[in-house]
């Protein structure tokens, strides 16, 4: 196993336990607010749509740094990084 498979294993690991925890935040959330107005619970989901789907800084960071990564490897060697 070469340093780029490690890093996207553990990158995917980490972007499905964010995207489940989302997930289940979103869910909790619409919950909470059936019982509100239908304007007022409208609005919530849409701003909790927009927050779960909205990139964070540190899923920013581990793409820059693969693109990075790969960007050297292709330069390096003149092959595309697989």
């Amino acid at each position: 196993m070469n340093a780029n498979s490690s890093s996207n294993g553990t990158r995917t690991a980490a972007t499905q336990i964010q995207t489940r925890m989302r997930t289940r935040t979103a869910a909790a959330t619409r919950m909470r607010v059936a019982g509100a107005q239908p304007r007022l619970a409208v609005a919530i989901n849409q701003y909790v749509e927009a927050l779960t789907n909205k990139k964070g800084s540190f899923d920013k960071m581990l793409a820059d740094g693969a693109n990075a990564q790969n960007n050297a490897i292709t330069q390096s060697s003149g092959k595309a990084a697989v």
